[in-house]
């Protein structure tokens, strides 16, 4: 496990320790003289290898921001060793170069090799070329030494190098995350492996470009080759603020609704993302108490059905460890409902009120009308009037009834892909499908009264003559 901040500030002082023995150098007393150059005279020691002379070339602050240093490289015939030293202005510097290589894209896991001077100190990773390096850091100092993996043993012997200079080095190796995660995200470890822990943080939630909670704690591994595993924890204080924060985060991915609901139905949502030409990024997030909750993997694009199921593994094992219920997923919803409301219940409602007050008005001052004997032929049609209108208005409700059962369930479907073009164009576009498609329907199976038809009056070709 990472060290403590109880261990970071032991690790200051030791740095100023040796702050001040280079200042009683600077006086003239006695010092070492590993404390002039500690890496000048180190070269790799290994029985039967004549190393030679090392091949030195600077590194500039424009390669690793605000550390300037050397890289040396040492041959015999097939075999390599080397070394790299940047002086970092401060020691969080230092330490953030090692946490930042950790995630290198150029690197891979070296997950069965054991660190050096214990998990969170220091990280063991690959090269494309299949050379093992360590990194770690030392008071302000970023050190990585690396070796060919031949016929010989390059887990030993890089452990053994990393010793030897740490030796020359003043202070103990720095802790690689200041701030560790805590709590039960800490028992987590993801489905398969063998892994590398790589990442450990407790950071602010805004850090994550969210901004109404708390905390989130954060943990990744990497596995041999390029494979990560990750899982996120954020606090929110409420599973409404949760709700939002993965709304937030979830934006960049291609929701997959089908491969959705490992924790049961409308719980967890799965996405995708291209991470570069080889590799994939799946995930699969959820809210739990009042915490938003998400797990995922990066793994070649050959490997997608692993990485689906081993995001499902991992969805279940947090879901085990975290306190509180998963909660149900009804942003869908909410959406629809609140469309519903605000784009059909309160205009039609503000109409109602205007056409009733009218109606009542009208109705009010209607005095009845006196109709004289009626001649032959003439046929009284007050009650089918009557009946024409109750039909005209239970058309327009059952259209209207039916246009807004479409349009929420349009908006439910759209918002479950996860594509904002789809979401956007039903919002805003279905209403002028929907409402004509509709009406022509229920004139096809609910025919208006004949006094509306007469009142109409003849249409087409026929109805233009006349």
């Amino acid at each position: 496990m990472g060290r403590t901040s109880g261990d970071g500030r032991r690790q200051l002082r030791t740095c100023a320790a040796a702050l001040a023995l280079g200042l009683v150098a600077l006086i003239g007393l006695p010092a070492p003289d590993a404390a002039a150059d500690p890496a000048g005279a180190w070269q790799p020691v290994d029985a039967g290898t004549d190393w030679g002379q090392p091949t030195v070339s600077p590194v500039g602050a424009d390669e690793v921001p605000g550390c300037t240093g050397d890289r040396s490289a040492w041959r015999a015939g097939d075999e390599v060793v080397t070394l790299i030293v940047l002086e970092c202005p401060d020691a969080a510097t230092a330490a953030g170069v090692v946490s930042g290589i950790g995630l290198s894209a150029d690197l891979s896991g070296a997950p069965e090799v054991p660190p050096t001077f214990g998990e969170g100190v220091d990280l063991a990773l690959r090269t494309a070329d299949g050379n093992l390096d360590r990194y770690w850091s030392q008071c302000t100092t970023y050190l990585g030494v690396g070796t060919s993996c031949g016929a010989r043993d390059c887990g030993s012997a890089t452990a053994r190098y990393a010793h030897e200079l740490a030796g020359r080095f003043p202070g103990t190796p720095n802790p690689i995350w200041p701030t560790p995660a805590t709590g039960p995200v800490t028992g987590f470890v993801p489905s398969g492996g063998p892994w590398a822990l790589v990442a450990d943080a407790t950071l602010p939630s805004a850090q994550l470009r969210v901004v109404d909670c708390a905390l989130a704690r954060e943990r990744q591994w990497r596995a041999s080759g390029r494979v990560l595993a990750m899982v996120s924890v954020v606090d929110c204080g409420s599973p409404e603020l949760a709700f939002r924060a993965w709304s937030s985060l979830w934006g960049a991915l291609t929701s997959r609704p089908a491969e959705s609901g490992v924790l049961g139905p409308d719980i967890d949502g799965a996405g995708s993302w291209q991470v570069d030409d080889q590799r994939t990024g799946y995930g699969r997030a959820w809210v739990q108490g009042t915490a938003y909750a998400y797990v995922h993997r990066i793994c070649p694009h050959d490997d997608l059905d692993a990485c689906r199921q081993a995001t499902a593994d991992d969805a279940v094992q947090l879901a085990r460890l975290l306190p509180g219920e998963p909660v149900p997923d009804s942003r869908g919803w909410t959406l629809a409902v609140n469309a519903a409301l605000w784009l059909f219940v309160v205009p039609l409602g503000t109409l109602l009120l205007l056409v009733l007050a009218r109606s009542l008005w009208r109705r009010s001052r209607e005095t009845g009308w006196a109709v004289a004997p009626t001649p032959p032929g003439f046929t009284v049609v007050d009650g089918e009037v009557r009946r024409a209108r109750r039909g005209r208005w239970l058309r327009g409700a059952t259209a209207t009834l039916l246009v807004m059962v479409a349009y929420v369930a349009g908006v439910v479907w759209t918002t479950g892909t996860g594509n904002p073009l789809a979401f956007g164009l039903w919002v805003f576009g279905s209403p002028l499908l929907l409402v004509p498609a509709v009406l022509a329907l229920l004139g096809r199976v609910w025919p208006a009264s004949r006094v509306v038809r007469v009142a109409r009056g003849p249409r087409g070709r026929r109805g233009a003559a006349a």
